[in-house]
């Protein structure tokens, strides 16, 4: 069973991610809409965070990054937009 939950939560949210970007309204700047996801993605991650790893020290773990997750970000806010315009 630990095998297949990855696999369940990837397409559940593929098929939220596909209808979210058909729904976003057409008046809307595509990058607006992106700030305010984003903004969504850093607090519920925050909060997974806190509540998978208790007493952990997210600070503490920022230390630890390097250039991977910038360009990361970047790459995925490239993907973002990309299907957004299109």
């Amino acid at each position: 069973m630990n095998m297949w939950w990855p696999i369940g939560l990837i397409v559940f949210s593929n098929v939220f991610y596909h209808i979210c970007a058909k729904q976003t309204p057409e008046g809307l700047h595509p990058l607006a809409a992106l700030t305010v996801t984003y903004m969504v993605s850093a607090i519920a991650s925050g909060i997974l965070y806190q509540v998978i790893t208790p007493g952990a020290d997210l600070i503490r773990e920022y230390k630890n990054l390097n250039w991977t997750s910038i360009v990361f970000g970047l790459a995925i806010v490239g993907l973002e937009a990309g299907n957004m315009y299109m």
